[in-house]
C-alpha cells in the first residue's frame, strides 16, 4: 500500500529517490542486454526517468523555497 503523503516535500523526495532507483535499474538491464537494440531501449529509459528526477528536483526547489 502507498503511503500517503500531504507534505508536498516529502512527496516530492520520495519521487525523486524512486526516478533515480529506476535510472539505475534501467542501467544495469542495459549493461546485462545482449543486443544493442535492447541496450539502447533501457539506455533511453533510463534518460527518461532523469528528465522526471530533474523536473521533481527543480519542483521541490521551488517548494523549499516556498517554505523558507
Amino acid at each position: 500500500m502507498v503511503k500517503s503523503y500531504s507534505d508536498p516535500i516529502e512527496a516530492l523526495s520520495m519521487a525523486i529517490r524512486r526516478e533515480k532507483e529506476a535510472q539505475e535499474f534501467y542501467l544495469r538491464v542495459a549493461e546485462a542486454a545482449e543486443s544493442d537494440s535492447t541496450k539502447a531501449l533501457f539506455k533511453e529509459l533510463a534518460e527518461e526517468e532523469a528528465k522526471h528526477e530533474q523536473r521533481l528536483q527543480d519542483e521541490y526547489d521551488r517548494e523549499a523555497m516556498r517554505e523558507m
